[in-house]
């Protein structure tokens, strides 16, 4: 066989069968040839990969040479086929070849080995393998070629790239005439990753000399893996001391320089957060604001076009808040008292604070001489309709981190209508700060609207009776009073205040339908008790004589009632009581009161607009 490695077939005419990767070359003859099955197989560096990745080749922890495309050639006939010549690799742009060594496995172990074998890419869509001169594959001999390759940054994404392996052969030996071709594909997928680079902070207003916090999220948002993705970063000024910490459950990789971290592969569909450290460096009391940023850039293999991300820490992120205190309120009939919270959570001192207040519809006012800033008295506002405008002085401040107080009192203004009416008013308020940080900055304005507490006095008016002929005492009020013709009867008339301020200027009306007689007004159970058993009317109000079933506008004044200006005062319950008569039998009648209340600085009875019980205060009695 002249020392050639024997391959054998059987025709001259060739019919190619194709089962899968399987390729089968059944040739019949008049004599006996060889019979070729052809197989192509893909096997990936990395266990289970079924691609092939853009610009490179992963084997699950390095980069690889590349990954097998095996080519068999399996000769089931009864001989050789002579004379196999180069095996041509038909490849797409961008596949190149991995690795010039050729594995090649023969079976069974009886057949000649085929030794030294190499491939050369002779061009960007060919790759060839040598075959040495007048090789034959003997019958029922089998030959694995296994060519190593890789892609690189030019090649094409496709679910089903084609490699094609081509070569032929001669039925008769050094007979060129019985020249057969052969040929065999395999398809492959190859994938392409993506990539994105976003760079975030939480941080806002630091203090010179700390510690700052980047997030840096890295995203492979293709299907394919990446190589050589390398993170660079930037400070801007301000900012010292880099730290790139990368945790350990990222792919692996290292710190190329201070500001550098490359990973050496990133898989398809992986996301890697990176935490960048730095160390605030500035001049605390500068003339402009510091101005920090970090700037991330991220390059790999394939030189994907991914923008800078660049994050900032600013030092106008909500460096002041302002607040109505829950215990601010105005008061009806007198002084309330408003506080304003002022909180600087930033590191920068703020100063050229101008406040405003506006007092909307309330209809209050704030009184001169009561201000205060900080526990330090300062100077009245300037008034503009319903707005009270403090400018503080330049030296005046809300230091970094701390919180100062505006106090101010107010009350009803007066020049707008009476006192009383700041009851029924809106008395919502709303603030407003103007302010600059300390490094020059002017923030924008900052607001809070709040609706002011009214604390007010609030009355329950409740009446009962006692018939004294009936020998009913003190102890013995009812809401229903029965009696005969000229029983004396005293009526108490009771009224709470529950509110949180004293109750002034009362004014009661009391209605008795027919068939009774009012004749004194009592400011307690003795003196009452005294009249209605024929006793002294020291201490009580006659109410003028005759029949009286009505007695109006009656001044809950001392001693009807506590003393000065205050009625009722807040918390307590004081008592009146009507003394009379029942004129005639056999009626059923009723004895109503109510009551007006207000402010004992206006001209009593209240007047109009006073605050009036009758229609959800009246308490009653039916006798």
């Amino acid at each position: 066989m002249k020392g050639k490695i024997s391959i054998r077939n059987r025709s001259l005419l060739a019919k190619l069968l194709i089962a899968g990767s399987v390729f089968l070359w059944p040739m019949q003859s008049v004599y006996a040839a060889a019979n070729l099955i052809l197989a192509t197989g893909f096997t990936p560096a990395q266990t289970g990969r079924i691609y092939m990745d853009t610009g490179g080749t992963w084997d699950g922890s390095n980069d690889a040479a590349g990954d097998i495309f095996s080519f068999t050639i399996d000769n089931t006939g009864p001989d050789s086929a002579f004379d196999i010549r180069d095996i041509a690799v038909a490849i797409p742009s961008g596949f190149i070849l991995g690795q010039v060594s050729v594995a090649v496995t023969d079976s069974p172990a009886s057949c000649t080995n085929i030794n030294g074998i190499t491939a050369n890419q002779t061009g960007p869509n060919q790759i060839v393998i040598g075959i040495p001169a007048d090789t034959d594959i003997a019958a029922n001999c089998s030959y694995r070629f296994d060519l190593v390759m890789t892609t690189n940054s030019t090649v094409t994404t496709n679910p089903a790239h084609t490699v094609t392996f081509s070569s032929s052969y001669n039925e008769i030996d050094d007979n060129n005439g019985s020249q057969q071709l052969f040929s065999a594909s395999e398809s492959i997928a190859v994938r392409a990753g993506g990539l994105s680079l976003t760079k975030t902070t939480t941080e806002f207003n630091p203090i010179d000399n700390t510690v700052v916090t980047f997030d840096v999220v890295i995203q492979n948002t293709g299907t394919g893996g990446l190589f050589d993705v390398r993170l660079s970063d930037l400070l801007g000024s301000g900012l010292i001391n880099l730290n790139i910490i990368v945790p350990p459950t990222a792919p692996t990789g290292s710190l190329i320089s201070p500001t550098e971290y490359e990973f050496n592969y990133i898989p398809g569909g992986t996301t890697v957060n990176v935490t960048v450290e730095a160390r605030t460096d500035y001049n605390p009391v500068p003339a402009v604001c510091p101005t920090l940023t970090n700037t991330a850039s991220i390059v790999d293999r394939t030189a994907i076009i991914v923008p800078d991300s660049i994050a900032t820490i600013p030092f106008d992120m909500g460096a002041l808040t302002v607040s109505h205190l829950g215990a601010s309120r105005c008061v009806l009939c007198g002084t309330g008292t408003v506080t304003l919270l002022l909180n600087n959570t930033s590191a920068i001192d703020i100063n050229n604070l101008v406040i405003s207040e506006d007092l909307l519809a309330s209809e209050l006012r704030v009184l001169n001489s009561t201000s205060t800033f900080g526990g330090s008295p300062i100077a009245d506002p300037s008034r503009t309709g319903t707005v009270y405008t403090w400018a503080l002085a330049a030296a005046v401040s809300v230091p970094a981190n701390s919180t100062r107080e505006l106090v101010f009192d107010v009350s009803y203004d007066t020049t707008l209508g009476i006192n009383e009416d700041l009851a029924g008013n809106n008395t919502s308020i709303q603030a407003s700060v103007d302010y600059t940080l300390s490094c020059g900055t002017t923030q924008p304005a900052v607001n809070d609207l709040h609706s002011l507490v009214l604390d007010q006095p609030l009355p329950q008016v409740t009446k009962q009776g006692r018939n004294v002929d009936a020998a009913q005492g003190a102890g013995s009020y009812t809401d229903t009073v029965f009696g005969h013709r000229d029983d004396d009867v005293i009526w108490r008339v009771q009224i709470q205040n529950t509110g949180p301020v004293d109750l002034e200027d009362v004014l009661l009306n009391d209605t008795i339908t027919g068939n009774f007689d009012i004749t004194h007004v009592c400011p307690s159970e003795a003196t009452a008790n005294s009249v209605a058993t024929g006793g002294s009317p020291a201490g009580c109000s006659n109410t003028g004589g005759g029949v009286v079933t009505t007695v109006n506008n009656f001044l809950m004044n001392n001693p009807f009632g506590a003393t000065g200006s205050t009625d009722v005062v807040a918390g307590t319950t004081e008592d009146i009581f009507y003394v009379g008569k029942i004129r005639n039998s056999c009626g059923v009648e009723t004895n109503n009161v109510d009551i007006e209340w207000g402010c004992d600085v206006d001209t009593p009875p209240s007047g109009p607009g006073g605050l009036n019980s009758a229609a959800i205060l009246a308490g009653g009695t039916i006798d």
